[in-house]
């Protein structure tokens, strides 16, 4: 009983800070387009992730405009440069002034000669020879990920949806796309049920609010164990009611709170391994489609959507999913850059590698001897290719030219709280202190803190277990 007991304090002074981020950050987390607006200083985070050398996906990709002028966009927002990526100049007056609705992940040229920008804000539209953004009305105020235009129709894409409007009309009303899935079969790794039962959107919001529900629990539990420690000796009594409060609440949502850490051991490595390598078959349960980019191919009339693990196109007059079978490799992250080099060729890029895909052929061709780890693809004016690597910034592909440097004024030193509790809670921001194994670590002694103040309440009842702490 005392060598539970002495493991169960113990632990729970180790995991005091660990489990207050994690549940904080989980929460904002399951509501990301609450938080997303709110924005945190940049230098609360670890010097590695400074933008130095372009690192930490500072840029997706960019468009060229005219015959001098290159379109960049990322993280902070849009940049515009006429020097063949040597300098940029700030493009994004009228985005929001948050660097976490701001974020643009793609741009499309109408053929006005206007832009229209998908960002984490919406879609926004830049009318030829403006000076700022406007914002467009989608029926969703959802982040947007990608933007192209078919014929005279402008598209618009979200996390699970797709809109479009006539892009001749002045006042472009978006309407949903009624993409047709029965002919898809939504079978789906066992990662993602697992990050699903973890943040409860399994069951959608009932499930995500019972979490958060957890969350709020977990830290209530870890506060008031630590206020009791120092109230011990001084107020007995009230000791006494604040732990039966401690191991009553503990045990009540004793079920919950292990399934969110062992769920949370397994969506790391080396336990989510074989989850991603495994599959479950659709049951009662909504298990959408997670969309991450789209494109429209002409030379075969098709608008292909890019999802977490599968590619599937349709024909703009026949919204009727079907799923590609040999397409370019996909990541579990999701595709990153998706451009239509030309009638007939998608390049495709994303941390599996950087591919064309002759689409009317039905060939992937890889644009490097062997695979790179692409967060963004740049290309400049004379044809020159470059990747952005997450970690290792801007590299050339096969040319020697050089990229412009990374300088401060190129950041707004804001961090979204969004970006910032992800950091915190895959374990990423830990990773220099405690190795890559930090979230296993802390789920493993989160589990034997919680399974041994289980068998401690076990043992012996809340009422004697209260006695026998008083003496």
């Amino acid at each position: 009983m005392n060598r539970n007991r002495n493991i169960h304090k113990i632990l729970g002074w180790i995991l005091l800070i660990p489990i207050i981020l994690f549940s904080i950050s989980g929460i904002v987390l399951n509501h990301q387009n609450t938080f997303n607006s709110i924005d945190l200083n940049r230098n609360l985070l670890p010097s590695k992730y400074s933008f130095d050398e372009w690192k930490n996906n500072y840029w997706r990709s960019n468009i060229q405009l005219g015959t001098d002028s290159l379109i960049t966009f990322g993280k902070e927002g849009i940049f515009i440069s006429t020097d063949n990526f040597k300098t940029f100049q700030d493009f994004n007056e009228g985005l929001p002034s948050s660097v976490g609705l701001r974020r643009t992940e793609e741009i499309a040229v109408a053929p006005t000669g206007g832009l229209f920008a998908a960002t984490y804000g919406g879609l926004y539209h830049r009318k030829r020879n403006a000076d700022s953004w406007q914002k467009v009305n989608l029926p969703i105020n959802k982040r947007c990920l990608s933007v192209f235009i078919a014929g005279d129709s402008i598209y618009a894409l979200t996390k699970y949806k797709l809109f479009k409007a006539n892009i001749n009309d002045q006042a472009l009303q978006f309407e949903q796309v009624p993409l047709n899935t029965a002919n898809l079969s939504n079978d789906m790794s066992w990662y993602r049920v697992t990050k699903k039962i973890h943040s409860g959107d399994l069951i959608g919001l009932p499930g995500i609010l019972i979490m958060d529900l957890v969350a709020v629990v977990l830290i209530f539990i870890i506060v008031r164990s630590l206020l009791m420690t120092f109230n011990r000796k001084n107020k007995k009594k009230k000791y006494g009611r604040n732990l039966k409060k401690h191991y009553t609440l503990a045990l009540r949502f004793s079920f919950l709170i292990l399934v969110i850490a062992v769920t949370g051991m397994f969506l790391k490595a080396p336990l989510s391994t074989p989850l991603k390598k495994r599959a479950i078959s659709k049951s009662s349960i909504d298990f959408r489609h997670k969309f991450s980019r789209a494109a429209y191919d002409p030379a075969v009339n098709k608008i292909f959507i890019f999802s977490r693990s599968r590619v599937f196109s349709f024909q703009p007059n026949n919204p009727m999913l079907i799923e590609e079978k040999n397409t370019p490799p996909v990541s579990g992250m999701g595709i990153q850059v998706v451009k239509l080099s030309s009638p007939g060729k998608i390049l495709v890029a994303s941390t599996k590698g950087i591919y064309l895909w002759h689409t009317t052929k039905n060939q992937i061709e890889p644009r490097t001897t062997k695979p790179l780890r692409a967060n963004g693809y740049l290309v400049d004016n004379q044809g020159n290719e470059y990747v952005s690597n997450y970690y290792k910034g801007i590299s050339a592909i096969a040319h020697t030219n050089t990229f412009g440097k990374y300088t401060d004024h190129h950041t707004s030193n804001r961090v979204s709280l969004v970006d910032f509790s992800r950091e915190i809670h895959s374990g990423r921001i830990f990773t220099d202190l405690f190795g890559s194994y930090f979230i296993l670590i802390i789920g493993l002694l989160f589990t034997t803190a919680h399974l041994t103040g289980y068998v401690i309440i076990r043992k012996k009842n809340v009422k004697h277990l209260i006695n026998q702490f008083k003496k």
